[in-house]
C-alpha cells in the first residue's frame, strides 16, 4: 500500500502550476539531491569589419555550482481501522490528495519567492504601482506600471521570447478594474472565466495565490514566512523562462499500519518530497510591488 500511495503522490506532484510549468524540469540531472549548475563564462566578443590578425582566443572558464535540492516534510495523519469501516469514502485516498495539496502550495509558494529577486538591481529591478487608492492606501497596479516592467525588461536586454508573469490576486483585480468598461476591456479580460488575457505587453501571464513580501521601505524581499509588518507589500513575480529551473529529488512516504499500533488500532501516514525551483543565474528576474499613499 505504501508504495501505491507514494506513487499517486509523486505523479500528482509533477502537475506543477502553470507557471511553473514553463520552466525547464532538470530532475534527470539531480543525485543525492542534489543538482549541479553550470555557470558558464564570458561571452566571446564579436568583431566587425575586422582587419586585425590573428583574432585573439580566449578560453571559457565554467563554474559548477552544486545546489542542495530543499527538503520540504508534511505532519503525520492517523487514520482508525473505526473511521474506515464507519465511512462511506476512500478516506486513504483523501489523505493522500490533502498531502499532495498542502506540498503544492508551499513548493510553489518557496519556488515562486525564490525566483524573486531579493534586492533590486539594474538587471534586477523591484518597481511600485502607481495606480489609485484602492481604499485601503495601497495603489492599484495599472497597465502604465506593467509597461514600465516591460521597459525594464528591455533595458536590461532580456529576450523578448519567454518572459513570464506571475501575477498576486491583487494585482489581477487591479488589472480587471483599471480596464473595466473601456474599449480595451476585451483585449485584456475574459470577464465570463475572470482571467485575464494569457499575453500582456510582451509576457506571458499566470496567476498564483501566493505572492512574495517586500519591505516596501527598502524594497527587499522579506524571509519566506516571516511575521506580518505594515511594511508589507505584496509583489507580483517577472522573469525570463529560461533562466530558472525546477527539479525534483526524492520522494518518500513514512507508514505505519494499523496492525503495528495495537493500542489505538491506527495507521499513521506522513510524506518527505525533496524539490526546488529557482534561477539558474540571477539576472532576469524582477518584481512589482504595491505602493502606498
Amino acid at each position: 500500500m505504501r508504495e501505491l500511495f507514494l506513487a499517486m503522490l509523486i505523479g500528482k506532484l509533477r502537475n506543477t502550476p502553470t507557471w511553473m510549468g514553463q520552466l525547464k524540469d532538470e530532475s534527470s540531472f539531480v543525485g543525492n539531491n542534489v543538482i549541479h549548475l553550470n555557470a558558464i563564462g564570458a561571452d566571446p566578443t564579436v568583431l566587425i569589419n575586422n582587419s586585425v590578425y590573428p583574432i585573439a582566443t580566449a578560453q571559457r572558464e565554467d563554474t559548477d555550482i552544486p545546489l542542495a535540492l530543499n527538503k520540504y516534510d508534511t505532519t503525520n495523519t492517523r487514520i482508525s481501522q473505526d473511521e474506515l469501516y464507519a465511512i462511506p469514502y476512500d478516506k486513504p485516498g483523501s489523505v493522500i490528495e490533502q498531502h499532495k495539496g498542502v506540498l503544492d502550495e508551499q513548493m510553489g509558494a518557496h519556488g515562486l519567492y525564490t525566483i524573486a529577486p531579493q534586492a533590486a538591481t539594474a538587471a534586477m529591478p523591484i518597481l511600485v504601482t502607481t495606480g489609485a487608492n484602492d481604499g485601503t492606501g495601497r495603489l492599484r497596479m495599472t497597465p502604465e506600471d506593467l509597461i514600465r516592467l516591460s521597459n525594464a525588461f528591455d533595458n536590461a536586454k532580456i529576450p523578448k521570447q519567454g518572459r513570464i508573469l506571475v501575477l498576486s490576486n491583487e494585482h489581477v483585480m487591479d488589472l480587471q478594474i483599471s480596464t473595466l468598461g473601456s474599449y480595451i476591456a476585451a483585449m485584456f479580460q475574459n470577464i465570463g472565466t475572470g482571467t485575464l488575457a494569457p499575453t500582456l505587453y510582451g509576457f506571458q501571464l499566470h496567476q498564483d495565490l501566493y505572492a512574495p513580501v517586500y519591505n516596501l521601505t527598502t524594497k527587499t524581499r522579506k524571509a519566506f514566512g516571516a511575521a506580518t509588518a505594515g511594511t508589507d507589500s505584496t509583489g507580483s513575480v517577472a522573469f525570463y523562462a529560461p533562466d530558472a529551473f525546477r527539479a525534483l529529488g526524492t520522494a518518500q512516504m513514512f507508514y505505519r499500519a494499523a496492525d503495528l499500533d495495537p493500542e489505538t488500532r491506527s495507521s499513521v501516514a506522513g510524506f518527505q518530497v525533496y524539490g526546488v525551483c529557482a534561477p539558474y543565474t540571477r539576472r532576469s528576474q524582477a518584481a512589482i510591488i504595491s505602493g502606498k499613499v
